[in-house]
């Protein structure tokens, strides 16, 4: 969990937010309609505190679909981490459409979460796992990519288990493709530089950019 250093609201009052997650599903366009994902978010608009950030646990299930359906609405907890933790995050699936997502702070687990989703719903989360969707994300979440300074984040150990068997990013690549991309701004320019992968431990990193 990086130390972030907030910048001032926009002139129409547009706060910081980043987040760091992993998730299945959202594989736009094959699968726009299904995602679920759990992580670890930033936020610099806490009423009385606008430039201070709040650091928090968060997760959710959805159809994307319109109009949109909260499979498991998003939740949000700051009870249990602080900048300089390490996360560990997991979102499984099983055949019969079992899904769990676990996330441990510093080795102590502090979310573990399981649901089963409708018939329709099950359909789609069912073809999120054919097309083999899987992501591990940095992100700004507002519509106008306001970015806080967040330094780095290094994703380790990242990897995609089918069928028991555990195939790093490296060679899951082969079988479809991977997108290691870099964020940017509304005005198109670069927000962080992402990468390279790291093929030894699967890693990599996500740097924000000050704005030039």
């Amino acid at each position: 969990m990086p130390k972030t250093t907030c910048n001032k609201p926009t002139p129409t009052g547009v706060h910081d937010l980043y987040s760091s997650w992993v998730g299945l599903g959202a594989g736009e366009p094959m699968i726009p309609d299904w995602l679920v994902q759990i992580g670890v978010i930033t936020s610099c608009g806490e009423v009385g505190k606008p430039n201070t950030p709040t650091y928090e646990i968060f997760w959710e299930a959805v159809d994307t679909s319109i109009p949109r359906k909260d499979v498991m609405p998003p939740q949000h907890t700051a009870d249990f981490v602080h900048a300089g933790d390490l996360i560990a995050a997991s979102v499984t699936s099983n055949n019969q459409g079992l899904w769990a997502l676990t996330l441990d702070v510093n080795g102590k687990n502090q979310q573990k979460l399981q649901f089963t989703p409708s018939a329709e719903q099950k359909a789609k989360s069912t073809a999120a796992l054919e097309n083999y969707t899987a992501e591990v994300i940095s992100e700004s979440p507002v519509t106008l990519q306001q970015w806080p300074d967040f330094g780095s984040v290094t994703f380790i150990n990242t990897q995609v288990i089918t069928d028991e068997t555990t195939k790093a990013w490296a060679p899951f690549i082969k079988q479809t493709a991977l997108r290691v991309t870099d964020a940017l701004t509304l005005a198109n320019k670069k927000a962080t530089k992402t990468g390279p992968l790291e093929p030894v431990n699967n890693s990599f990193t996500t740097t924000y950019l000050k704005p030039s």
